[in-house]
């Protein structure tokens, strides 16, 4: 069944997501996954709209001097091209993607945790502008706000110790800071 709703767009993701959890985790292990995992969630947000939703990337007009926004979720006609004319903003996402490693070698990446939290709290602002890239922008959240979209990612070794609740517990500590 389509929806609209960028919770439940959101929720299914999370599902797709968490069935491949060994895939993405060798993918932690080459490399940073924010960029594969924000269009892991376009591509969720166009799926379970029924084509009605689409997700842009890094949406703002350097000339406007407007903030690049992650993800633009848009509403309109599609059949034929993304028409500025004809599209609508709905819900504006930034993302973030913490993780507890560092590439193959396994270096420790939880002192990222705060500086990216703050970071996403500088982004995150209720949003009253009337355009963004050049679309004309109606969201539909009550608050106006732009969505926060985070990425946990916890990668050990067999014979590690299991802190995956302590690495969670931690930016769930640090977010409410």
């Amino acid at each position: 069944m389509p929806t609209r709703s960028i919770l439940k767009i959101y929720d299914s993701c999370l599902d797709k997501l968490r069935k491949n959890r060994a895939q993405l985790a060798m993918l932690q292990l080459t490399g940073r996954l924010e960029d594969y995992l924000t269009k892991e969630f376009a591509t969720c947000v166009y799926t379970k709209s029924g084509g009605a939703l689409i997700a842009l990337s890094n949406v703002g007009l350097r000339r406007n001097h407007e903030q690049k926004i992650d993800l633009a979720i848009l509403d309109g006609d599609f059949s034929e091209k993304i028409d500025k004319r004809k599209a609508t903003v709905r819900s504006l996402v930034e993302a973030k993607y913490l993780q507890n490693t560092h590439k193959i070698c396994f270096g420790n990446a939880k002192d990222e945790l705060s500086v990216t939290l703050r970071d996403l709290k500088r982004q995150l602002w209720s949003f009253r502008k009337s355009t963004q890239g050049g679309f004309p922008v109606r969201l539909a959240g009550r608050r106006k706000d732009i969505y926060g979209l985070v990425f946990a990612s916890y990668v050990r070794s067999e014979d590690d110790l299991d802190e995956e609740d302590e690495f969670l517990k931690r930016i769930r500590f640090l977010a409410k800071q």
